[in-house]
């Protein structure tokens, strides 16, 4: 029998579900040997284990979108199989980068500050609009898409930063290398989607940053690592960058001692843009498809390729 390792981040909902498929489970937080264990299952509590002690280990299948937490140089020397939760969060972030979008535009921790203080008060300026902005997004893929779509009806201009000039829907412009100094010039909002890589890793350094618009805004719902966060912190205190919306950090949990915690230009979330209702059905749909797929010895999907890292 297929012999499969679950973390506990896995509900026991879903794990007598695996073990309906036909399958052999054991919780890798229960210890136990690791040297018969066929398939891997989980999210970052991954990152915790030893993966040369599984020696027949053929794949793992995860939760989340994102792989930069495994070794992923170890599986592509041992040929194992690494399938992620590729677009099943994508409606959810979508959503999250409008709101993040309207908030920053729409003054929202001014009224919210004034309703804890009993305050009828209007700000001294009128609020910002979304209409006839630039919104350039780095990634074009699935969270990058949904966001888009959802911008359109608010008359935005949207270009997407990506290697291939390829056009991709429903972005009105593809931006690449060769052209993005023009494009930082003209983007009223930067939203970061990308998948962290060796290329993306301070991506949004404080030489890009030195680049782009006065008075822009970023959102983050991609990796913390992305954005050379102490460069960040340096553009926001002087005000070239106007406001911010982060839901990853290069170290998590954020630092207390964080100048970000302070900035009422700022809104934090605690790497949380995912979340929405009926969320467990979203979390586990790629693992429980690829677990049926498995048994049959069909093709799997959202199979990584783990060279690139996405």
């Amino acid at each position: 029998m297929t012999k499969v390792l679950l973390t506990r981040e896995i509900n026991q909902t879903y794990r007598e579900k695996i073990k309906d498929l036909g399958y052999q489970v054991q919780l890798m937080e229960e210890g136990g040997s690791l040297e018969d264990i066929d398939l891997a299952l989980g999210g970052l509590a991954l990152r915790k284990l030893d993966f040369s002690q599984l020696k027949k280990l053929q794949a793992v299948f995860l939760t989340s979108m994102g792989v930069d937490y495994l070794p992923l140089d170890y599986f592509s020397k041992k040929g194992i199989i690494l399938a992620n939760n590729q677009g099943v969060y994508a409606e959810t972030i979508g959503e999250f980068i409008v709101f993040n979008l309207l908030q920053l535009q729409k003054a929202n921790r001014f009224f919210i500050q004034k309703q804890e203080a009993h305050l009828w008060e209007k700000p001294k300026t009128g609020l910002g609009t979304l209409k006839g902005k630039t919104v350039l997004f780095f990634g074009t893929g699935s969270l990058a898409q949904a966001g888009a779509r959802r911008l359109e009806a608010f008359g935005v201009q949207l270009l997407g930063y990506r290697k291939s000039p390829k056009p991709q829907a429903p972005f009105q412009e593809i931006v690449t290398d060769q052209n993005l100094d023009q494009a930082l010039k003209r983007a009223d909002f930067l939203v970061l989607t990308l998948p962290k890589t060796k290329e993306t890793y301070h991506l949004i350094n404080r030489d890009l940053l030195a680049k782009t618009k006065p008075g822009v805004k970023i959102i983050n719902v991609a990796r913390g690592d992305i954005i050379q966060e102490e460069a960040l912190v340096d553009y926001l205190e002087s005000g070239h960058v106007a406001g911010a919306c982060l839901d990853v950090f290069e170290k998590e949990p954020l630092d207390p001692a964080s100048p970000l915690w302070d900035m009422d230009q700022v809104y934090i979330t605690p790497h949380h843009s995912y979340s929405s209702e009926g969320d467990r059905e979203i979390e586990y749909k790629t693992i429980m498809e690829n677990l049926k797929r498995f048994k049959k010895n069909q093709p799997l999907i959202h199979v990584v390729d783990t060279d690139k890292g996405y």
